[in-house]
């Protein structure tokens, strides 16, 4: 398992300064790597109509639908959409034959004309002629690794398209599960547990972000069939890390998990002379019944000791907290299998505070111009009429055209969780 920080490199200033417009219209295009056992075969054409999505919410986070030329193996291939971004202009220098008299005519250009644009002549006594020509530079962005799930042949007039539907890697360890009890002993590391079920699963490329040494405090057994994603993800919540997920070149990402205000600002838009927010923004409150007391306890019989934690948003500038509301609303009682101290299942208790307040937050969603750069919740600050300041980014659509845009969906960030 490697160990590098893979969280997003931000582009180059000339990159983002070719995607904001800022010297000009912005060129953009498209295509698909086909892979096969993690490797380019191939790259083959996009039609029309494509989409690449991502929900922090759903179990599988990053999905796409997409129309090719032809077709796939649904049962060996893997698909790569890329989008480009042209960034800069060189200039090339080619040289070309004149092989006839002919093709010295049809230049039009008289022998001094000839001589000022470079003429000469080869060894074998051919004349030859430097043409200078544009020498595009563009920018890759991978927009993730899918696995094919369906595929439809589709008929239109004289064309055919193939109509595909695929999930990031993560797939697999939705569709794999354990066929005997898994047993894991108490006083070993979590994270090697996590990658031993991964590596069960033939997930090749795993990041772990944040190195942890939390051990099991007792032993733990999983039942027959439970999926190696539930397995995963219960032992990441234990240990207060984000679901497992996949970036967008397709790596298995091991994470703490980032919640309100914390980390680094990744997107600011701004409605100025490069924005790229469009001015259809719509906000939404949800306020109803949201608790300000949360409650996790674990009893569990092979640890030595019960333990219990209570987290109350007292927190004046928080809208939902007693001070504000003037009174208690008690949550649901959470109840993990294991946490390793007393400590963890406080950290365990505010996150699970932050996320059902969060869930209940202001949300916004805008649509921008298309910006490759976007990964799982990131922390973005919006400078509009509509709204003014930092939101947590919890679902995004990317069109893939030209001609595209990019729906997003962000909750105000909520500090109540440090």
């Amino acid at each position: 398992m490697s160990r590098p920080n893979s969280r997003t490199v931000p582009a180059s200033e000339e990159a983002l300064r070719a995607l904001y417009g800022a010297d000009g219209s912005i060129l953009l295009d498209f295509r698909v790597d086909i892979l096969q056992d993690g490797i380019k075969s191939k790259e083959v054409s996009l039609a029309p109509g494509g989409t690449v999505s991502l929900s922090a919410d759903a179990d599988i986070k990053r999905t796409c639908a997409l129309g090719l030329y032809e077709p796939v193996n649904l049962l060996t291939d893997e698909i790569r959409p890329v989008m480009l971004v042209r960034s800069a202009s060189g200039t090339g220098i080619s040289t070309g034959t004149i092989k006839s008299w002919a093709q010295f005519d049809a230049l039009g250009m008289s022998w001094a004309e000839l001589e000022d644009a470079g003429l000469i002549f080869d060894s074998g006594g051919a004349m030859a002629l430097e043409i200078a020509h544009e020498d595009p530079q563009w920018a890759e962005y991978p927009l993730g690794i899918f696995i094919p799930t369906t595929q439809k042949k589709v008929m239109e007039g004289a064309g055919v398209t193939y109509q595909i539907e695929a999930y990031d890697r993560t797939v697999i360890l939705m569709e794999d599960a354990i066929d005997e009890p898994l047993y894991f002993a108490g006083g070993t590391s979590y994270l090697s547990n996590i990658e031993s079920v991964l590596v069960s699963a033939g997930a090749a490329s795993v990041v772990v972000e944040d190195e942890v040494q939390t051990i099991l405090p007792a032993s733990r057994e999983f039942d027959i069939g439970t999926t190696k994603m539930d397995i995963i993800n219960e032992l990441l919540a234990e240990i207060n890390f984000s679901p497992i997920f996949c970036d967008e070149n397709g790596n298995f990402i091991i994470r703490k998990a980032e919640t309100g205000t914390s980390g680094e600002v990744t997107h600011t838009y701004e409605a100025d002379e490069l924005s790229v927010i469009k001015w259809d923004t719509e906000l939404e409150d949800d306020l109803y019944s949201v608790p300000n007391v949360f409650i996790a306890v674990c009893a569990n019989p092979d640890m030595d000791t019960d333990l219990r934690s209570v987290y109350v948003n007292d927190d004046e500038n928080s809208i939902f907290s007693t001070v504000r509301r003037g009174r208690r609303i008690v949550g649901e009682i959470y109840q993990p299998e294991q946490i390793s101290s007393q400590s963890d299942l406080d950290a365990y208790v505010a996150r699970q505070a932050y996320l059902r307040t969060q869930e209940a937050s202001e949300t916004i969603t805008f649509i921008t111009a298309l910006m490759p750069t976007h990964g799982l919740n990131d922390l973005v600050q919006i400078v509009h009429p509509t709204a003014v300041g930092l939101f947590r980014e919890t679902e995004w659509e990317m069109e893939l055209s030209a001609e595209g845009s990019m729906t997003h969906m962000a909750k105000r960030a909520v500090g109540i969780y440090a």
